[in-house]
């Protein structure tokens, strides 16, 4: 999860090797959540500008989730996973394991219809002024009116109160998931680019072994 730059991957080319099969892309987005609220909004593009607007004009409640329940984040998870077609993102109980672990660091907002039903909810690990995605999940009724939209400009919103000044927006996905990858980068962020998985074993057959071992994984996902 190291910044990409040309000292270390010389370093690392030496004595190890790139994968044949990657488990992930190894980018993902960097946003700057600091500057008043109009200044952040002009950094978003014109459709997530507008998306966001709609958002707000559903008269749906966007609140901080000051107990965030593990049950009902997995029922919209699993809601989310069926009509995306989605494999499980978390189980319950890992839900359960992170907002215990992590407490206050754990910043989760919900944006709930006008019945208190939650439509959808996003959540961020905060360390002194750096914060990481790691919770978004909506409801089909939820992205009808935007309301992931509505949740991340308030998660931002609070990460500017709290002092955060670098977000993470943990993983993109350009052309396996060009959805998300969107909505991310119409919020404003940059393109970041880590240092990105590598490997090595003792002998040369076990590499080969090892990433059709992973190909094979990834094929039966």
């Amino acid at each position: 999860m190291r910044k990409e730059n040309p000292l270390d991957e010389h370093a690392m080319v030496s004595t190890w090797f790139r994968p044949e099969y990657p488990l992930h892309t190894g980018l993902s987005m960097e946003y700057i959540p600091v500057g008043d609220e109009s200044e952040r909004i002009g950094r978003t593009s014109k459709n997530w500008g507008r998306n966001l607007r709609r958002a707000q004009k559903q008269g749906n409640t966007v609140r901080l989730w000051k107990s965030p329940d593990a049950s009902e984040m997995y029922r919209v998870y699993r809601e989310m996973q069926e009509y995306k077609s989605l494999g499980e993102q978390f189980s319950e109980e890992a839900l359960a394991s992170i907002l215990r672990r992590f407490g206050t660091r754990c910043v989760v907002i919900r944006c709930d219809d006008a019945e208190g039903k939650l439509l959808a909810f996003r959540g961020a690990l905060l360390f002194g002024n750096r914060g990481w995605d790691i919770f978004a999940a909506s409801t089909a009724e939820g992205r009808k009116v935007y309301a992931s939209h509505a949740a991340f400009w308030e998660l931002m919103n609070s990460c500017v109160e709290l002092g955060v000044k670098w977000y993470d927006m943990s993983g993109i996905d350009p052309e396996g998931a060009k959805g998300v990858y969107d909505f991310k980068k119409g919020t404003g962020a940059d393109h970041l680019k880590f240092l990105g998985e590598w490997d090595e074993a003792s002998f040369p057959i076990l590499r080969k072994v090892s990433n059709l071992i992973v190909k094979w994984r990834l094929r039966s996902a």
